[in-house]
């Protein structure tokens, strides 16, 4: 049976389970090509209005209590639930309560399953949870409440660049990457659930879809129910293999990420106007900005058979960025941070000499204060280069103790109060103040007057210890 693309009332009928199976059958079909009928489907199934009643068959209202938390004010709503601002009463905090919408034993297993996935995660660039329980036939969700909008709000509120983009998405394969470590993969990977935080760090919410990342095979559903269309993710989002229903692994959340960045540094979704799994051209304007480098990348990730795409999300965010590099010069000097980051990189390019130097040079850690004006020999150069790349690699897996170990090994051998600082910066704009005033520390004594004076500012700002 051929069918032409959806009417939104046909949307309506398909969602709720009215149209007779022939029916249903060749629009699941049709579905797995169109992307305009796809976008259409989950705006249907996700709104508002389609959230099923409210927990307990009555809606949740500011000054209500959930256990032990007071809700403020509503501050989100999806298909599956809404979320409030509320005060965790005991602990004196405020955190985010999420809310199940919908009735029944189906729906507190949904959300009680978000709260197990969410639990075993503990990354910058997650969401962190802290409770969970029900509240009459509802189910809620205590969690980090983030000061900050959706990444969908974001790119709505005003132009973004590229590198801001990318930035965010840096942060998100991050998150995700630490989810696969676990064995979990999220499902529904798409702008409304990457927030962007005031912090300038970002983070993957809503894990409510996340199942172990075992291969399972699942059918779409004849009818796309909005129950299950919910469960299984955002049909405008997800991976040619979840559509249709082949078995899934963790190169959807790759697929559905790419698709996100695409759609943020291009402005248009690479499948807009085509009704099969076929890039289209981006705006010429847009791409020039973006880059061949990027533009591959996003391709290689967005390929039809996932074995196509990159390994992990870990080789997709570095196929992402700039390579690092190492220049050469006759004395040791720091070029500030190459890239800027949120929680998700850190690349840092340094500057070596390229001839020994006398031999009466003098060492490291017996030089006079101005770093930056030393010698430093080809030992200690290998030996800086080798701490700096351990903590790099600490620091994209969110090992930030440990990366901060790694860094102080290079500052030892390439001790220069601009190196320090940068990493104070770091470690400032992923939201860990006291590695960042230990760095910030190091740079003001390592004895450069203008360094000193900026690592005092810095270290002003922080919170008290």
């Amino acid at each position: 049976m051929t069918v032409a693309c959806l009417e939104p009332t046909e949307a309506v009928d398909l969602v709720d389970g009215r149209l007779d199976e022939d029916r249903a059958r060749a629009i699941d079909e049709h579905v797995g090509t169109c992307a305009r009928c796809r976008k259409l489907v989950a705006e249907v199934a996700q709104s508002d209005s389609r959230g099923g009643g409210a927990p307990g068959g009555s809606a949740p209202s500011s000054g209500d209590h959930v256990d032990r938390y007071l809700l403020i004010e509503p501050i989100g709503r999806g298909g599956m639930g809404v979320v409030f601002r509320a005060r965790d009463e005991t602990l004196g905090r405020d955190v985010a309560i999420k809310l199940v919408l919908l009735d029944g034993p189906e729906a507190q297993s949904y959300a009680l399953r978000e709260a197990r996935a969410l639990a075993r995660l503990s990354h910058p660039n997650v969401v962190a949870i802290y409770d969970a329980g029900l509240h009459g036939d509802a189910t809620f969700i205590a969690m980090e409440l983030i000061a900050g909008v959706s990444l969908q709000a974001w790119l709505a509120a005003a132009p973004r660049t590229p590198a801001q983009v990318l930035a965010v998405i840096a942060d998100a394969a991050a998150g995700l990457a630490a989810a696969h470590d676990l064995g979990l993969i999220h499902r529904d990977v798409k702008p409304g659930n990457i927030l962007v935080g005031d912090d300038g760090r970002s983070r993957i919410a809503d894990f409510g879809l996340a199942r172990d990342a075992t291969p399972v095979a699942r059918r779409v559903s004849k009818q796309l129910d909005a129950l299950q269309t919910a469960q299984a993710g955002t049909p405008a989002y997800m991976a040619p293999e979840q559509v249709s229903g082949r078995p899934l692994d963790a190169r959807v959340d790759q697929f559905a990420l790419a698709l996100t960045a695409w759609e943020g540094v291009f402005g248009v979704s690479p499948f807009e106007e085509l009704t099969e799994w076929e890039i289209a051209a981006p705006p010429a304007a847009r791409r020039a900005q973006v880059g061949a480098q990027v533009e591959a990348a996003l391709r290689r990730a967005l390929a039809v058979d996932p074995g196509q795409r990159f390994p992990d999300l870990r080789a997709f965010a570095c196929a992402l960025a700039p390579p690092p590099t190492k220049r050469w010069g006759a004395r040791a000097a720091v070029a500030a941070a190459a890239a800027a980051f949120a929680g998700g990189a850190i690349a840092l390019a340094i500057a070596w000499p390229s001839r020994s130097p006398p031999a009466d040079a003098v060492h490291p850690t017996d030089a006079a204060p101005r770093r930056e004006t030393l010698e430093i020999t080809p030992d200690h150069a290998t030996a800086a280069d080798a701490a700096l790349a351990a903590g790099k690699e600490q620091f994209l897996a969110g090992h930030f103790e440990e990366a901060a170990h790694h860094f102080e090994v290079a500052l030892e051998h390439f001790p220069v109060a601009a190196f320090a600082f940068q990493i104070g910066v770091s470690f400032r704009d992923v939201g860990r103040p006291a590695l960042a005033r230990r760095f910030f520390a190091r740079a003001r004594d390592l004895g450069d007057p203008g360094q000193s004076a900026a690592a005092e500012r810095e270290l002003a700002k922080l919170p008290a210890p």
